[in-house]
């Protein structure tokens, strides 16, 4: 029987309600090959309810070739490898590294305690020099509201004072316009992802950035407002709330190699009462 007729035949069972004979374990064999066999319960799942009998039965044809195929090239590869033996070795020893890896992640996270801020801000402290910023970044406030709406002189007012009732009014004046409001006062943005947001954007990005005006751009759709807050340049030392989440990172990873080290020392330690030498 041809493989598409059997999935034709599949497909029908498996949209019919009738009850099926399971075998093996509970699994309902579709079809075996080189003595390997294909259960209905390896099949995609969920596909039946979504897709039409045509459309489940090509999706599963496809399954069902790479499957048959992927059997005969295995069978085919094992009886044709020159070494067999150096591929069981290199499977043992991926194996073994996949469980030691496994079980010290397990170790790390049962056991590890994450970076305090205190040990954090000191790591800062000594190494802040390290931390030099390889792009400019800001704190600000980003408007975009459709050309030519009306009191935009109100959006300049209040950027130049931002505060809690200037946001809120900033909000529902954009809601009310169809704009967008972008807060980041709190939080330090790429000043190239920001101004990215500006289509055609061609002014120098040092001048925008550092300068105390609000710096404003339209084009034939939109009018983009930037009101920068605060500023750090590349070159100068990171901020401590923009390199702490890198230096938590660092000090987790320190920990990480200084807990397993330690593990390893106690292991070779325990071993090391009971070592025989045979020679």
């Amino acid at each position: 029987m041809k493989i598409t007729l059997v999935i034709i035949l599949l497909i029908t069972a498996m949209f019919s309600t009738c009850q099926k004979e399971h075998t093996d374990m509970g699994k309902t064999p579709v079809l075996e090959v080189n003595g390997q066999i294909l259960y209905e319960e390896d099949l995609p799942k969920n596909l039946f309810r979504t897709q039409s009998k045509e459309d489940s039965a090509k999706i599963v044809d496809g399954y069902i070739k790479r499957w048959i195929t992927d059997v005969m090239m295995y069978d085919y590869a094992k009886k044709n490898v020159q070494n067999p033996l150096e591929i069981e070795h290199l499977v043992e020893e991926y194996r073994k590294a996949l469980t030691i890896q496994y079980y010290q992640q397990n170790l790390v996270n049962q056991r590890l305690e994450p970076p305090t801020e205190d040990e954090i801000k000191l790591y800062y402290e000594k190494y802040s020099s390290h931390f030099l910023l390889e792009e400019n970044i800001i704190k600000g406030v980003f408007v975009k509201v459709p050309k030519k709406t009306p009191k935009i002189k109100d959006l300049h007012k209040w950027l130049n004072a931002v505060d809690d009732e200037n946001l809120e009014k900033m909000e529902k004046f954009c809601v009310r316009n169809y704009g967008t409001l972008d807060y980041f006062q709190e939080e330090w943005y790429y000043a190239a992802d920001v101004l990215g947001k500006i289509p055609n954007f061609s002014s120098d990005e040092k001048s925008v950035i550092t300068s105390s005006n609000i710096f404003e751009q339209e084009d034939s759709v939109f009018t983009y407002l930037l009101k920068v807050t605060d500023y750090r340049l590349a070159g100068t030392t990171a901020p401590y709330d923009f390199a702490n989440k890198k230096i938590e990172s660092i000090l987790l990873n320190q920990k990480r190699i200084d807990f397993i080290h330690k593990f390893e020392e106690e292991l070779y330690n325990d071993a090391s009462k009971n070592i025989k030498f045979l020679k």
